[in-house]
């Protein structure tokens, strides 16, 4: 059996990031507020994880005509304790679709599906919180070519929630990569998501996050970090107030989560600053794709 070809996979795993795919928050993770309000931490139970990946390839005549049609599974638990279900679909070696599912079994649901039709990566993504909050979303990833090297250009889409039925927020988001070439393919070495988010309050939040990712000189990921930066409106007592906040999100080492590149989202920190004594405790929805 023909295994896949790095370029192939060095598109998949950017598309953990175009897709939304990464990290997200369970019954497993605590969320916590200081007395004001100014201090959140998302922190969540570590333990061992199980995941798997298989790959099969058979040559035939099928959907997209005669060649190689290769299926690419992962599946086990991850070291947040989540059941995850992943099937990644190819043709003579190209991306074509995969479905995502990732799950616990105290509330907490997660359903992506994407697919590409050779210009652009389209997705679509439903899920659950075990606090009652549901969300839905889509997003757009075109491709570019730099030096004949077929990567995703840039990512936009939505997100809308709800909790008990009634709408609490929409965000906008926007990711740009960079990368560079590593023993002849690209890799991903920064990604930089920026989101708006609009509650049905009137409140607002914008956040910029990046992440940087450290390599080998043959591209194989030795490390992450992950920073960023936020600011918004509150109405508080009738009073419109702002602040801005630092954010840090730590790294977590898996050997089996080879999807991940072997690393992944951990903890979340903010750490808000306001004229205002007191700000509100409210959850920054973004968290879900970094926490």
């Amino acid at each position: 059996m023909k295994s896949l070809n790095k370029k192939g996979l060095t598109l998949i795993l950017t598309l953990v990031f175009a897709v939304i795919l990464c990290g997200a928050v369970s019954a497993a993770t605590t969320t916590s507020y200081s007395a004001n309000g100014k201090i959140i931490k998302i922190t969540s139970d570590y333990g061992t994880s199980t995941l798997q990946s298989h790959v099969s390839s058979k040559g035939k005549n099928g959907t997209y005509g005669e060649g190689i049609y290769t299926t690419q599974t992962f599946s086990g638990k991850d070291i947040k304790g989540r059941i995850v279900n992943r099937t990644i679909n190819y043709f003579d070696y190209v991306y074509k679709y995969d479905s995502y599912k990732i799950y616990d079994h105290n509330g907490f649901e997660y359903y992506s599906k994407s697919k590409s039709d050779g210009k652009k990566i389209t997705g679509t993504i439903i899920g659950k919180l075990s606090s009652g909050i549901t969300f839905s979303g889509t997003t757009t990833s075109p491709f570019y070519y730099l030096n004949k090297h077929k990567l995703v250009k840039n990512s936009t889409g939505v997100m809308n929630f709800w909790q008990n039925g009634k709408y609490l927020a929409k965000i906008n988001f926007f990711d740009t990569y960079q990368y560079k070439l590593f023993n002849g393919d690209y890799q991903l070495i920064k990604l930089t998501e920026t989101t708006n988010t609009f509650y049905a309050n009137g409140d607002t939040r914008n956040s910029v996050i990046s992440s940087y990712y450290t390599r080998s000189s043959k591209g194989t990921l030795t490390g992450q970090k992950t920073s960023g930066t936020s600011k918004g409106t509150e109405k508080i007592n009738n009073k419109k107030v702002s602040y801005t906040g630092k954010i840090t999100v730590t790294t977590r080492y898996d050997p089996k989560d080879v999807y991940n590149e072997k690393f992944d989202f951990g903890n979340y920190y903010e750490d808000k600053t306001s004229t205002s004594p007191n700000l509100l405790k409210k959850y920054p929805f973004e968290a879900i794709n970094f926490s």
